[in-house]
């Protein structure tokens, strides 16, 4: 890609970018939020036309006008969020777009090529399930094999490993190193300096729409490639935390016993889980994403009713079930969809003050008090960095991670007794983690029970003084910080340990940290 450049209203996306792949490699793409990034590998695979600029494939000019002919070329993308149609099949996904492998023989000729890739590539799926019921991991490597299916010579992943554990991500590599050794070519965005230094060849950087660097992996460390994409003034601005304080577990506000609910579609998402959440601590809940884990904080927030068992904040059971009683509470709630707590179309102020809009001094006399409130959204861009001109900018023109940010800063702001927090990391690059990372900290050390779901087990480690584990609707193990080991807690992830059995280490699957 010679002299990349996109335009937006407001922005330069991409301004004159070089980028190249070369045959066999693994070529990681770095950069904060804004960098870049996407839009360049959107760019690539005909989802945006360039202003200006020439990609060549093969040392041929091409034009792509479209992801058709992108996979003519020889392409695959797979997405964060993920493009299989949840009510088919595996194999069936697979077949759509297929016009050469129509009827029974035709798709028993495809499923017999997907198996044989599968096998090939250790990319084990269920080609007879249905998408809706597999594992994320799952329907990544079925993303991946429905590429390879289509002759895809050349991977674009988008942070690949969001959403993983600790065991499917050494699968997931595993099967990107034999892909580099048949010749085949991957794209690999991330955030994970560490990741991409384990498994690319070389690694671009890019920042604010430029290619600052490219450079072989083994020639940069961790922490020169952390300041390439965030500014070295930036990084050094950042504080690495605070020591964890001891929790007071004397102390319990938030507690749920053999609590069960049941989902939007009518399954049971919680079964029998019990847990209590203590003043001045973080609990960690790691899982792999559909276990519950939405489920449990929407009860937490009073969101969703449980239809058994007991919850009880501060000591009491709630009087109502309503998002307005839990937040007059004291607990706030940071979702895993940022869209679902917004105001599309609407200034941001408006998102600012939802929830607190009948409290004084937002509210006097029955009007909102609008000044008031666009001071405080004003001290909320300064103090947690969102990219808004004003407070009146619709809150459709921000970046998702300066909604994040949006999201943080209005939870936060209401000194909150109890935090629930969903993925409050998700899509963010490192300054801005560190940033919530840190915010989430303080509120700790100032009192404050946090409640943290994440698929990051690094960001769990870092954060969390207990790991509580949860599968299937149940907690199946929690641990002290000092006592937690990846490979324990990301087996429980898959069902494959309960904490009351005693280990083989042997029967357990290989991970790259201890």
């Amino acid at each position: 890609m010679l002299g990349i450049t996109k335009r937006f209203p407001t922005v330069v996306a991409n301004d004159d970018v070089d980028f190249r792949l070369c045959k066999g490699e693994i070529h990681g793409l770095l950069g904060e939020n804004g960098a870049g990034k996407t839009t360049l590998m959107n760019v690539l695979y005909g989802l945006l036309q360039p202003d200006g600029g020439t990609i060549y494939v093969r040392g041929k000019k091409a034009r792509i006008s479209s992801p058709k002919d992108a996979i003519r070329l020889g392409m695959g993308m797979v997405r964060q969020h993920f493009t299989l149609i949840p009510r088919l099949t595996v194999a069936e996904n697979i077949a759509i777009g297929f016009r050469n492998f129509s009827g029974a023989s035709g798709r028993r000729r495809l499923q017999e090529t997907a198996e044989k890739i599968a096998q090939n590539y250790n990319l084990t799926i269920p080609l007879d399930s249905m998408v809706e019921t597999l594992a994320v991991g799952e329907k990544q490597r079925a993303e991946i094999v429905r590429a390879l299916c289509r002759g895809a010579e050349i991977m674009i992943l988008d942070e690949p490993t969001a959403v993983l554990t600790p065991q499917e991500v050494d699968g997931l590599f595993g099967a990107l190193r034999i892909l580099s050794r048949d010749n085949k070519s991957t794209i690999f965005i991330t955030h994970k300096v560490r990741e991409a230094l384990t498994i690319c060849n070389r690694v671009t950087v890019m920042s604010k729409g430029r290619v600052m660097k490219t450079l072989p992996s083994k020639e940069i460390s961790e922490l020169e490639l952390s300041r390439m994409m965030i500014g070295s003034a930036e990084l050094e601005g950042i504080s690495p935390g605070e020591a964890k304080a001891t929790a007071h577990v004397e102390e319990t506000l938030l507690e749920m016993n053999n609590v069960s609910a049941t989902a939007d579609d009518g399954r049971q998402a919680l079964r029998q889980l019990s847990l209590e959440l203590h003043r001045g601590e973080i609990l960690g809940i790691a899982g792999v994403s559909g276990n519950g884990q939405s489920e449990l904080l929407e009860v937490a927030a009073g969101l969703r009713r449980p239809t058994s068992g007991e919850v009880r904040v501060f000591g009491k059971p709630p009087k109502k079930w309503s998002r307005e009683h839990f937040i007059r509470l004291g607990i706030s709630y940071i979702p895993e969809d940022r869209m679902n707590a917004v105001l599309p179309g609407l200034p941001l102020w408006r998102t600012a003050v939802l929830g607190s809009q009948f409290t004084y001094p937002n509210e006097n006399r029955g009007m909102l008090n609008i000044l008031h409130i666009k001071r405080m959204a004003q001290q909320m861009i300064s103090d947690y960095g969102i990219a808004a001109r004003s407070p009146d900018v619709n809150v459709q023109q921000l970046s998702g991670g300066n909604l994040q940010r949006l999201v943080l800063a209005r939870e936060l702001s209401r000194s909150p007794k109890i935090i629930l927090a969903a993925q409050p990391t998700r899509g963010l690059d490192i300054a801005a983690t560190e940033r919530v990372h840190n915010a989430l900290r303080e509120k700790r050390l100032e009192g404050s029970a946090i409640l943290l779901v994440s698929e990051n087990l690094d960001e769990i480690f870092a954060l969390s003084d207990r790991i509580s584990v949860i599968y299937d609707g149940r907690i199946v193990g929690t641990f002290g910080i000092a006592s937690a080991k990846v490979k324990e807690i990301g087996a429980l992830m898959l069902g494959m340990l309960d904490q009351n059995r005693s280990m083989n280490p042997e029967q357990m699957p290989p991970t790259s940290k201890e």
